[in-house]
């Protein structure tokens, strides 16, 4: 009776879905980069999902983002007009800082501000997720 009660809730809404894991593609981290690039806010915003979806995949996942050039769209998308692509930027970058190896690379690159800036945002949202994910990236 247990499993049809979580069914009913999950149909209705009142509980989450499990978050199911997708692949990281060949050449979908390149891709995304590209549309971070971009000038559009809507390109900015698939680009800022995808990273922030891929990034919670592996440490060679978040170490090859930051390798093919990544901190730069990230930082820019977290200056962007749309409060979710902020989010999803901000999101990432904490994400990456879990890899050591991307933390001395985000301090030379300036991506470190962004996330401190992200600490006092006006969403809660940004706020709480920084603050999670930098106790993790911190703790020893």
């Amino acid at each position: 009776m247990g499993a049809t009660v979580i069914k009913a809730a999950q149909a209705v809404g009142i509980e989450e879905k499990p978050e199911q894991k997708k692949p990281v593609l060949p050449g979908e981290v390149e891709k995304s980069i590209a549309l971070g690039r971009s000038a559009l806010i809507r390109n900015q915003k698939k680009a800022a999902i995808n990273l922030a979806r891929i990034s919670k995949d592996s440490d060679r996942v978040r170490n090859h983002i930051v390798d093919e050039g990544g901190l730069g769209p990230l930082i820019q998308m977290t200056h962007s007009k749309s409060l979710e692509v902020q989010t999803c930027a901000v999101k990432t970058l904490a994400e990456l800082a879990k890899t050591s190896n991307n933390r001395q690379k985000m301090l030379e690159n300036g991506a470190i501000l962004p996330l401190l800036e992200g600490l006092k945002h006006k969403s809660y949202e940004v706020r709480g997720v920084l603050q999670h994910n930098l106790a993790i990236t911190c703790s020893p």
